[in-house]
């Protein structure tokens, strides 16, 4: 899988950023981060890491969670590349590029043999939920789409830095995992 982004980001880089963290969900339902570079961010009950994945350069928040860890991809707009916390785009063509490949995870290597969650009937934008191994933990992937602010912030001129969407990866504790039909 190639992501089409004209700059250092491709999409084996997400997909492996991906295989990582499924591989490093434990039984508690904590993300192993130890082959991330991470330092606290700035807040009060130091539950919010900044990462960076050391071989793609991706980087993402890691949220610490009673109920299970997850992680946070921002998709910003701005030269296409890695960002402290994510991706940027520069414009609505590769936002969709992006999308498209995020999509393609689903038939992905690294999620070949994964058990297949149903998924909730409200869910709307492009996801999966899988069973990690070797934990057997419950983990979702998820693709934020554009709201009506971001839309405008991507097609304006400037606005880089504007957060468009995020990609998500909850680590869900409580979540019964229904096999998919």
């Amino acid at each position: 899988m190639a992501l089409s982004l004209s700059g250092p980001v491709q999409g084996q880089e997400l997909e492996a950023l991906v295989g990582a963290l499924l591989s490093g969900v434990q039984q508690d339902g904590r993300l192993d981060l130890t082959r991330f570079d991470c330092r606290q961010a700035l807040n009060v009950d130091n539950s919010i890491h900044e990462c960076r994945d050391p071989v793609s350069g991706l980087g993402f928040l890691h949220i610490r969670d009673a109920e299970g860890d997850a992680m946070s991809v921002s998709v910003d707009k701005g030269p296409a590349g890695p960002t402290d916390t994510g991706l940027a785009v520069p414009d609505r063509a590769t936002f969709d590029r992006l999308e498209a490949e995020f999509k393609a995870l689903e038939h992905s290597e690294t999620l070949r043999g994964l058990t297949r969650c149903a998924r909730p009937e409200s869910a709307t934008r492009p996801g999966l939920i899988v069973k990690a191994k070797p934990s057997g933990q419950v983990v979702a992937l998820g693709f934020g789409g554009l709201d009506d602010a971001s839309e405008a912030d991507l097609d304006a001129p400037g606005k880089d830095g504007a957060i468009l969407a995020a990609i998500v990866v909850p680590v869900l504790t409580t979540f019964d995992c229904l096999p998919e039909d």
